[in-house]
């Protein structure tokens, strides 16, 4: 697992985020059936999970989600990570990097 680190601004609303979940070969982890998330946590101990989609098809091991809003309230950093379960039959879960994100007081 690695760091992806982002910077934005208080009060900016990025565009539409891609997580891809890949195996150790480097191909696409098939996530036909999954549902996933995007759990984060700011540096004043707010936490959140909020839901994310499984791109169509979920054979693209793809991912994406919008960060909440309530993310960019306050200046200060955040982590978060995205995560894919598939429940039903034998559980997996899969956990992708840690997102390390800094949010900069705006103008």
């Amino acid at each position: 697992m690695s760091n992806i680190r982002v910077a934005y601004f208080t009060g900016e609303k990025p565009e539409l985020q891609t997580y891809d979940f890949d195996d150790s070969t480097g191909a696409a982890v098939d996530l036909t059936g999954f549902t996933a998330v995007v759990r984060w946590t700011n540096t004043l101990g707010v936490s959140a999970t909020t839901s994310a989609t499984v791109v169509n098809p979920g054979t693209l091991g793809r991912v994406s989600f919008f960060w909440p809003d309530a993310m960019f309230n306050v200046a200060g950093g955040c982590v978060a990570h995205v995560v894919a379960t598939q429940t039903g039959g034998d559980l997996r879960i899969y956990d992708g990097d840690l997102y390390v994100v800094t949010i900069r007081q705006g103008a």
